[in-house]
């Protein structure tokens, strides 16, 4: 999934609001629900109190007027029977304060009858043509008592059922609440892994494109996905890995063109100081003698420096091409330890070679290389009368070559930088002659195009442990 915005910080606004605007709707129904609970149960509270404070009033009120009319039987008075109108007074407002109130069907119904019946009883009791009994007084008026607290029961019965309505409302106030709070931390934990994920991702694609750019892999284009700024810096890698692709093609030619074109002065000064040296323009005196061996091993020195510039410059530009073939390698270490038997004895080293009979199917001049190389750091770097140690063997199927020397060894913050090209270690100022700073990394590139390996060994002993490792083919291989 793959999210465009402008940028990685607008990415990130957008996480922060894909949080926190939910929370902010859901706080603010909240609040509209407990405002509206709130206003629901102080309405359902004003309800229920008139009602029950109306429906008490009509019973006092029904005795009241009861106690009026028998009075004014009694009597005959016409005060008492203005007492009772005032008191049935009284009793219509208090029938017209529940019939205001939002009573249900039921109740409404039982004070509509209680209202009716009390207005009969009064046309009743003001009518002239039949005087009202006494018996009659008591039976009007003890159902007139008997309804009123029939309302009193319902008003009662309606404050239960409000009670259980707020309580159910609560109840799914609750709940909702929870459902509310489940998908908010839902949603939390999805933005805690999706949103680090998008902003986390083009981050390490921009890391890895890096990291191959500092290996020196620029085959492959590089693409970063997200924001558009981070899209823009991964377009601006590429621009660089191209650019680095240009700047070493253009190394590689300048290396392999100045190689070709030193190596032709260099073969004049070689064939010019061997032809002094066989005394071809006269003899030589001894002073003279030792300016040309100077100048003859020096040239010597030189042209190993062009060849290694040319192994460079063609491992550089292509897959460097094997020759395969059958190779006794005790046979060509013993050689090639033969051939810097100048060296060692210049330096009075003692050279310890130990060589088992190994075969192998591989390039003979590119291992021959790898020989050169590892033996001639070893004299190199070995102090006077030191000793140095070359032991050939055959371990699981792999042809094994140990070189150590007891020089200044290699610090373990350089174990991989002494295979980069043109490096050279603080220790190299020390060498009896200076080198390219290309030679392990000419070495180790031809062991891996055999499938093997070239790499410094951690060990306690003083001076450099180099190993290199060449598998061996099967038997129902070669």
């Amino acid at each position: 999934m793959t999210i465009r915005t402008g940028s990685i910080v607008r990415l990130i606004l957008y996480g922060f609001a894909f949080v926190f605007l939910p929370l902010i709707v859901a706080v603010g129904y909240a609040v509209s629900y407990v405002g509206t609970l709130s206003d629901q149960s102080r309405f359902a509270v004003y309800q229920s109190m008139q009602a029950s404070q109306n429906s008490r009033l009509l019973a006092e009120q029904v005795t009241a007027m009861e106690r009026n009319v028998r009075q004014y039987l009694v009597l005959s008075d016409a005060e008492l029977f203005a007492a009772y109108e005032a008191s049935r007074s009284e009793f219509q407002k208090s029938i017209d304060a529940l019939q205001a109130l939002a009573l249900d069907q039921s109740l409404r119904g039982q004070v509509t009858e209680l209202g009716t019946y009390e207005n009969e009883t009064y046309l009743r009791l003001r009518s002239e043509r039949r005087p009202v009994r006494d018996v009659e007084v008591t039976a009007m008026f003890s159902r007139l008592m008997d309804m009123s607290r029939a309302v009193f029961v319902g008003s009662s019965k309606m404050i239960d059922r409000e009670v259980e309505i707020l309580q159910a409302t609560a109840t799914r106030a609750r709940q909702t609440f929870l459902w509310i709070a489940a998908g908010l931390v839902s949603l939390a934990v999805f933005s805690a892994i999706v949103f680090p994920v998008l902003i986390s991702r083009p981050i390490r694609q921009v890391e890895r494109a890096i990291r191959d750019l500092g290996d020196g892999n620029f085959d492959h284009p590089i693409r970063v996905t997200g924001p558009r700024d981070v899209e823009g810096l991964g377009e601006r890698l590429d621009w660089l890995r191209l650019r680095l692709i240009e700047l070493e093609g253009q190394k590689t030619r300048f290396l392999r063109h100045m190689s070709h074109e030193l190596k032709t002065p260099l073969t004049a000064i070689r064939e010019g100081g061997q032809l002094l040296k066989d005394a071809v323009a006269g003899p030589l005196n001894r002073e003279q003698r030792e300016i040309v061996d100077i100048l003859t091993r020096s040239s010597v020195n030189l042209q190993g420096l062009i060849e290694n510039l040319l192994n460079f410059s063609m491992a550089q530009s292509q897959t460097p091409r094997l020759n395969l073939k059958d190779i006794d390698l005790k046979s060509l270490v013993s050689e090639v330890v033969q051939n810097h038997k100048p060296a060692i004895l210049s330096k009075t080293l003692r050279v310890e070679v130990i060589l088992e009979p190994v075969k192998a199917h591989a390039d003979e001049d590119k291992l021959r290389t790898v020989i050169d190389n590892l033996i001639a750091n070893a004299i190199k770097f070995s102090r006077t009368a030191g000793q140095v140690g070359i032991r050939l063997t055959e371990e699981h199927g792999r042809a094994v070559l140990d070189v150590v020397d007891q020089g200044p060894g290699i610090d373990p913050a350089d174990r991989e930088k002494v295979f980069d090209a043109f490096y050279q270690g603080p220790q190299l100022a020390q060498a009896y002659v200076k080198g390219s700073g290309l030679g392990l990394s000419i070495s180790r590139e031809y062991m891996r195009v055999h499938n093997g390996n070239l790499e410094v060994v951690v060990h306690e002993g003083p001076g450099a442990w180099m190993r290199a490792v060449l598998p061996l083919p099967d038997e129902d291989t070669k």
